[in-house]
């Protein structure tokens, strides 16, 4: 029983020096690295700033500075931290918390939408990405979740409360009109999309 127990306490050790020395940067710059090339495969250009991970046994993989141009409008914040609970991770299907700072998104029409921060889940599995939990305060806000075709972006299931500013109200109301299907206003300045 001695030995058993003397086993378990050096397989632990073990472990967690695994966690605590394993080069997360490196991981960190490789998978950034990944995901900017598959962005950019599709039409999406992607800029950061790498930042050193977080947290000691609990990582975050953060990124400063990030930029994001996309066909019709441009993301930008000044900070992305992703936790993908890699314990959570390895015995269920992939899926972290992402954390967002200040930002905005630049429509094609000039307008902005700016936020304060945000917070949201994310998880894969197939062909499909998940954001549940979305909560993003400020000028503009958003609650509540959205699911993406991971080949065409398209939404497959939604419900989202959205408030914007007056000035992006004509925009929002060209979307609803056939581009974005379940977009509808529910007062001045408050939207919801529903799928």
């Amino acid at each position: 029983m001695k030995k058993v127990k003397t086993l378990l306490i050096c397989f632990l050790v073990f472990l967690l020096g695994c966690v605590l020395f394993f080069p997360w940067n490196a991981v960190q710059s490789y998978a950034v690295t990944r995901i900017f090339r598959i962005a950019a495969n599709n039409g999406v250009y992607v800029s950061a700033q790498n930042s050193p991970t977080e947290g000691l046994l609990d990582k975050k993989f953060v990124c400063s500075r990030v930029l994001a141009d996309f066909p019709l409008l441009r993301f930008k914040t000044d900070r992305i931290a992703v936790n993908p609970a890699i314990f959570r991770t390895l015995c269920g299907k992939p899926s972290a918390l992402v954390e967002i700072g200040s930002g905005s998104l630049t429509l094609i029409t000039k307008q902005q939408l700016s936020w304060n921060s945000g917070v949201m889940q994310l998880s894969a599995e197939k062909d499909t990405v998940s954001l549940r939990d979305v909560n993003v305060s400020g000028e503009f806000s958003a609650e509540g979740f959205a699911e993406f075709s991971l080949g065409s972006g398209e939404i497959r299931r939604a419900q989202l409360a959205l408030k914007v500013p007056a000035e992006v109200e004509n925009a929002l109301e060209m979307l609803s009109k056939g581009m974005v299907k379940g977009l509808e206003k529910t007062a001045p300045g408050n939207w919801r999309l529903v799928r």
